[in-house]
């Protein structure tokens, strides 16, 4: 499940991105909970995790990073909760 905090456009172009890779870089359900536990650790950071997306994206790279352009984004007290409501559910994913 994406994490609310995530455009569902940018998610999905990066999918359809790191699957047109083919077998040379295999998106497997294992490499997206990683992807979305480091989103949820630059989020967290106070980055906004879309423009990382779509940097990703336009790019064509395998992995999701911070560039010395990344924006930050200001952390509402809403946010922080549903931060720590994500990290509970992405926990119970890897167990």
């Amino acid at each position: 499940m994406v994490p609310e905090y995530v455009d569902v456009d940018a998610w999905s172009g990066y999918v359809e991105m790191r699957r047109s890779m083919g077998k040379s870089a295999p998106f497997t359900k294992k490499a997206e909970e990683l992807t979305l536990r480091k989103l949820e650790d630059f989020y967290r950071q106070g980055y906004d995790v879309n423009h990382i997306l779509e940097t990703s994206i336009e790019r064509s790279w395998r992995g999701v990073f911070l560039t010395n352009d990344t924006p930050r984004r200001p952390q509402t007290q809403q946010e922080k909760q549903n931060v720590a409501k994500v990290a509970s559910l992405i926990g119970r994913i890897g167990k």
